[in-house]
């Protein structure tokens, strides 16, 4: 797994004392209103926060807490989607389930910054 690796890394790093900045992008598909797709964008990137908080028996969490390791987010909802997909709540079939609204709701590592 191409994550598990990453957070390998970077509690090496960590351990060599190093503090590091995970600079966190969360997006939406286009399906519902801009705030609520900011905020659902944000709650993407909530949930990676806490999934770090119990990575491997809760390893980072004191990193997290002492602040040796930072998460910065930029929420962009559904700003940044494709014009393709759909926003229209009654065709499901192409506002929720297809792949181009699929791959709209994510989130991304954009950037490692060790200091």
């Amino acid at each position: 797994n191409k994550l598990n690796i990453i957070l390998e890394e970077i509690l090496v790093e960590l351990n060599q004392g190093k503090k590091i900045e995970l600079q966190i992008k969360g997006y939406a598909s286009p399906l519902y209103k801009k705030d609520y797709n900011i905020n659902l964008s944000k709650r993407r990137v909530s949930s990676f926060i806490n999934y770090l908080k119990t990575y491997n028996a809760n390893i980072f969490l004191q990193y997290l807490q002492e602040k040796k390791l930072e998460v910065s987010i930029n929420s962009f909802g559904e700003s940044r989607a494709l014009e393709t997909t759909s926003d229209n709540p009654m065709d499901k079939k192409e506002s929720i389930y297809s792949i181009d609204a699929i791959l709209e709701r994510k989130i991304e590592i954009i950037d490692v910054i060790y200091q």
